[in-house]
């Protein structure tokens, strides 16, 4: 196996372990965290507003890790088929990717810029990113990932 072997080989576990530790940490907060302290103010809510901003690090490390990686993935792909030779299917999935996982991207940055803004501990400030709507855009863009994989 070549250099470039090696390197799809790298981007793709750093793609993978990035997006589970995103995906699953926010699943974790909106479906365990949240509902076992409940949606009150006051010492629970200051729990969870703590919480989700302590993960906040991780999702933007991510999401630099789940960027750099997937355009190191294209790269190699059109070092092996060449930039002409992606075809026209290849190129539509792709594109709808990106566009739904920058959709989930600046909604998240944008939950979490609005939690840290707010002065009390209403966990409606955390709710700004609806937690249907973020594990639906992350299981798309997962299985969009894996259809252009089999491209």
């Amino acid at each position: 196996m070549g250099t470039q072997g090696w390197v799809d080989i790298l981007a793709r576990w750093l793609h993978i372990v990035s997006i589970v530790a995103w995906t699953g940490g926010s699943i974790f907060i909106a479906n365990a965290l949240r509902p076992a302290l409940g949606q009150q103010k006051g010492e629970s809510a200051a729990l969870v507003r703590t919480a989700v901003l302590r993960y906040r690090p991780i999702v933007s490390i991510a999401t630099l890790i789940v960027l750099i990686s997937g355009f190191t993935m294209l790269a190699v792909r059109i070092s092996y088929v060449g930039s002409g030779n992606l075809g026209l299917t290849y190129s539509i999935v792709f594109g709808i990717k990106m566009l739904v996982a920058l959709v989930l991207i600046g909604l998240a940055h944008a939950g979490f810029a609005r939690l840290a803004a707010s002065d009390d501990d209403d966990l409606s400030a955390a709710s700004a990113v609806a937690p249907a709507i973020a594990i639906v855009g992350a299981l798309l863009v997962m299985l969009l990932g894996i259809a252009l994989h089999r491209l």
